[in-house]
């Protein structure tokens, strides 16, 4: 399962920052909590003080949330960051969305040519907040609507559940989107 799906959380140390850059799923954080008083990440063994924390909602609270990963409160959140945090709060493949860093995409988010979001950039018109928000809102969408019926046995279910809602068609790019998430 992505992250996304299941809840990320992040680690904070005993003074309140984050322990390591690492994203755990909430329930194995949960786990990891549970055990003896030495809590540590799985991946560097850098230890934390439960409780985890799940970042905010960008479309509930974007300030929050770009603070939240401003570590340093410089106010930008820079590109290396940004390709480790995105595919762990949404559903978006890390090599393709790198790959889309290279084409148009960062200079949509970062017009300054900076290297870096700044918070006014996060929140333009086509900035990082609204794209957060579009993939955000896909990732609801397909949470709300479960899996979809096996190919095999109903067609017709399988085809209403990728289709746009009140199309009788689709195009190459959403059938072949269906058929690698039915795999």
């Amino acid at each position: 399962r992505a992250l996304c799906e299941a809840g990320p959380v992040v680690l904070f140390d005993t003074a309140g920052r984050r322990a390591c850059g690492h994203f755990l799923c909430s329930s194995c954080a949960a786990e990891l909590s549970l055990q003896s008083g030495n809590c540590r990440c799985p991946v560097c063994r850098q230890p934390f003080q439960p409780p985890a924390q799940r970042p905010p909602d960008p479309r509930e609270d974007p300030a929050a949330w770009f603070a939240f990963f401003d570590d340093s409160g410089a106010g930008y959140l820079d590109r290396q960051l940004l390709e480790r945090v995105l595919p762990a709060v949404v559903p978006v493949d890390a090599t393709k969305l790198e790959a889309s860093l290279r084409g148009s995409l960062w200079s949509e988010w970062d017009p300054a040519g900076e290297g870096r979001v700044s918070r006014k950039a996060f929140c333009a018109e086509r900035g990082l907040l609204r794209w957060l928000a579009e993939h955000l809102e896909e990732l609801q969408e397909e949470q709300e609507k479960g899996p979809p019926p096996p190919l095999e046995e109903d067609r017709e279910g399988w085809f209403r559940h990728w289709a746009s809602t009140g199309t009788k068609e689709m195009g190459k790019a959403e059938v072949l989107r269906a058929v690698l998430k039915s795999c």
